[in-house]
């Protein structure tokens, strides 16, 4: 039906919020004129999706430039593109969008460069609250950036979202520094190069440049409000040079302490973390509000943290939920059980990397010791002993899950 010369439909919705489009729709693209007559200055949210747009200028750009005058007020913009390509006249007209709007709060916009025009375009609207899937380039002008920054009186006084890919961990230190906002909550990094899921490809960074991210997460204003925080990249280990092997990794893990309001935390850094007893033991105090705890290694190496080391996670973070991480699990002692003092969880499921188990028998008994609730437990990864070792422990806990 051709919606374009019926004009009363604009009158039939006056009162529309959201709008939501896909481009994948081979008849999308025709039906575009059709459709804005629906639109209005009553639409809030806008959804699009660019999965299948062709490289090359296409009436898409246009269409989505001129929504900036069909619907003035938009508040939340949430654009998807391919994971691996955007054209640039389509990167353009929504870096064009975004510079129209003077009331965003949301800003989900896969791959939304931070360009200089963009950046003082959002600082004097002063209304953004999420920021989500930014891409901060190589080619970045950070100098001009700071410029930028350094005279803005209050920066993003609202934001309470940040998520942002960097071509590096170096990159993303300059980029937190630039962000001196004091009511962050959800912190997003990923240093894939540009890339949001880790792939064999990504080139690794050193440990000296995840130090340095490191340290500008340690010195943030926000760093003591974020309750989502999630590190996501690689991280190349030198193992033949002094001071750069697996001892030293915890040392750069320090910026983790300074999370006095952290709820989930998710790292998935491409390396052995080399985390053990000592460090959650000194951890898990800091984190009273932690329901959720995620880890993700390369599975090359043995794991640091025993069972006897999740003991503390227990004992300082009642509200733990969700549990995942490589342990080396080792039965510990009945006298540590009984006289361990610990906090009753509320996990129901633990995931943990395949792994050797000394006695599967010894480690149901601590694991429900430790997890009175405990239905189930995932185990990834290839080993094949260590498969059906944790298959032995998961026949334990569902039989004894159902007396």
């Amino acid at each position: 039906m051709a919606l374009g010369i019926y004009r009363p439909v604009r009158i039939l919705l006056p009162k529309l919020e959201s709008f939501s489009t896909e481009f994948e729709d081979p008849n999308m693209k025709d039906s575009m004129e059709h459709i804005q007559p629906l639109l209005g200055s009553s639409i809030d949210e806008i959804y699009i999706n660019t999965l299948n747009v062709t490289p090359g200028p296409t009436n898409v750009e246009d269409f989505v430039v001129s929504l900036a005058r069909l619907c003035p007020n938009i508040g939340s913009l949430n654009v998807e593109c391919p994971p691996d390509f955007i054209s640039e006249p389509l990167s353009a007209a929504i870096r064009e969008l975004v510079c129209r709007l003077h009331q965003l709060r949301v800003i989900n916009v896969a791959r939304l460069s931070l360009t200089p025009e963009l950046v003082i375009h959002l600082l004097k609207s002063n209304s953004v609250q999420y920021l989500q899937q930014i891409e901060v380039s190589k080619d970045i002008r950070i100098l001009e950036l700071k410029k930028i920054f350094l005279k803005s009186h209050d920066i993003f006084p609202k934001l309470v979202v940040l998520e942002f890919c960097a071509h590096s961990w170096e990159l993303a230190a300059d980029v937190l520094d630039l962000f001196e906002c004091h009511k962050i909550h959800q912190l997003v990094v990923n240093s894939a190069l540009g890339d949001w899921k880790v792939t064999p490809t990504s080139i690794p960074q050193t440990l000296t440049s995840f130090a340095k991210f490191s340290e500008s997460l340690s010195r943030h204003p926000s760093v003591s409000s974020i309750t989502c925080l999630s590190l996501s990249g690689s991280i190349s280990v030198p193992l033949e040079l002094p001071g750069q092997g697996l001892r030293s990794i915890p040392s750069v893990f320090k910026c983790l302490l300074h999370l006095k309001s952290i709820q989930s935390l998710h790292l998935s850094l491409g390396c052995e973390s080399n985390l053990d007893d000592p460090w959650l033991a000194e951890a898990a105090p800091a984190w009273p509000h932690l329901r959720l705890l995620k880890i993700q290694e390369d599975g090359s190496l043995q794991p640091s943290v025993t069972l006897a080391g999740l003991l503390p996670l227990l004992k300082f973070c009642p509200k733990l939920s969700y549990l995942t991480i490589p342990i080396n699990a080792k039965p510990f002692s009945a006298t540590l059980l009984s006289s361990a003092v610990i906090n009753t969880t509320i996990a129901t499921s633990l995931a943990f990397p395949a792994s050797l188990i000394e006695s599967p028998s010894k480690v149901f008994r601590c694991l429900t010791f430790m997890f009175p609730m405990l239905h189930s437990i995932e185990c990834s990864g290839v080993h094949e002993q260590g498969n059906q070792d944790w298959k032995k422990v998961q026949k334990l806990i569902s039989h004894s899950s159902l007396r």
